[in-house]
């Protein structure tokens, strides 16, 4: 047998996935991840301000548990698990939902292309610092 391909189990996903599809791979895993984690995020944030507060809180529950699932891969290797796919779907789903639902008069939302409120800094007055005299130590 000179050349053997036998299946080795690291019990991690990443370094599974790393070993099996590469850099590139992994890279691509990864910013699905980070797409699905800030789908919900952005969810719980949209549902907040149209006041569903239900909706808001299942999206940070699924947020929550797609980071829990993602860390206890760092333990186990079951990157195939329905589960796993099921809690990232929820993301972009429940995004998908916030986006489409209508919002109600006095929402608290920008119209489409508005600046938010806040987002430029004001002219603030900031106390200046006198400067060290030696006469000013006691």
């Amino acid at each position: 047998d000179v050349c053997s391909f036998r299946s080795h189990l690291v019990h991690n996903l990443y370094l599974q996935l790393l070993t099996e599809t590469g850099v590139v791979g992994f890279a691509l895993f990864l910013l699905v991840i980070g797409g699905c984690l800030r789908a919900a995020w952005l969810a719980s944030r949209r549902f907040d301000r149209l006041g569903q507060r239900g909706y808001a809180d299942l999206a940070r529950a699924a947020l929550m548990a797609e980071i829990a699932m993602l860390a206890a891969q760092f333990f186990i290797s079951d990157g195939f698990d329905w589960r796993l796919g099921f809690l990232l779907g929820l993301g972009p789903v429940l995004l998908s939902i916030a986006r489409r639902t209508p919002i109600p008069d006095g929402a608290g939302l920008p119209p489409p292309g508005a600046r938010a409120r806040g987002s430029r800094k004001r002219g603030r007055r900031v106390a200046q610092a006198r400067p060290f005299s030696a006469s000013s130590v006691r």
